[in-house]
């Protein structure tokens, strides 16, 4: 009887959650970020559970900053009002602490070049790219994929040498879901419950049945 009611509250629990799950699977949490808001030369390695960092082109780097104002983040770590960056980076890259979907960005390259965008998933596996040359900062490209992890922005060769070509990240726009799950959701299956305690009251009532029950044989022997 006991692992009967275990094994009943085992799959009361799970049924709750899968219809948690039903319920709740497209809510994430959006994040909107605007670098052309910020003031020149400021620093951002991490923002509203994003991370960025530069890679390529030598290093190590520091956190990435932006350029003027209205040009967003630049992969590159310093700046300078007479526009004048530290040696820039391969790439610009955004690492989501939580899966990502619905993503979209406007990007400026400064210019005309080869640019481009990787997205990768949690195994470091290429989900989707696209090409980014000759985007001004004037449209809004959107990422056709889910579970995105991170996405490498790319300055590709540009004009001349990769490691003299600029580009800016304007905003960054995604909705983050823990693990591909909301929270609260189990993601392992539930301990089996402790057994139901018995009722304070069952001891009395067994001896009562008992107590009946030798009355009654009393009674049939005193009837033969």
């Amino acid at each position: 009887m006991q692992k009967h009611l275990a094994a009943s509250h085992g799959l009361r629990t799970w049924g709750v959650a899968f219809a948690l799950l039903a319920a709740t699977t497209a809510h994430a949490s959006t994040v909107n970020l605007d670098f052309s808001t910020y003031a020149p030369d400021t620093a951002i390695q991490s923002l509203s559970g994003i991370t960025f960092s530069l890679t390529g082109n030598g290093g190590p780097f520091n956190a990435p900053v932006t350029g003027l104002t209205g040009e967003g983040l630049a992969n590159a770590d310093a700046f300078s009002p007479d526009y004048g960056f530290s040696t820039p980076a391969d790439n610009l890259v955004a690492t989501f602490g939580s899966l990502a979907s619905n993503v979209s960005f406007i990007f400026d390259n400064i210019g005309t070049s080869a640019s481009s965008y990787t997205a990768y998933d949690q195994n470091g596996h290429a989900i989707v790219s696209g090409s980014l040359g000759n985007d001004q900062g004037n449209s809004l490209t959107t990422v056709a994929a889910s579970g995105i992890h991170a996405i490498v922005f790319n300055n590709g060769s540009g004009n001349g040498p990769s490691n003299d070509w600029l580009f800016t990240l304007y905003s960054l726009n995604a909705d983050l879901t823990q693990n591909g799950l909301p929270a609260g959701i189990p993601t392992d299956p539930p301990a089996d419950p402790p057994a139901a305690p018995l009722p304070a009251s069952l001891p009395l009532m067994l001896s009562g049945l008992g107590m009946l029950g030798y009355a009654g044989r009393r009674t049939r022997n005193a009837t033969h």
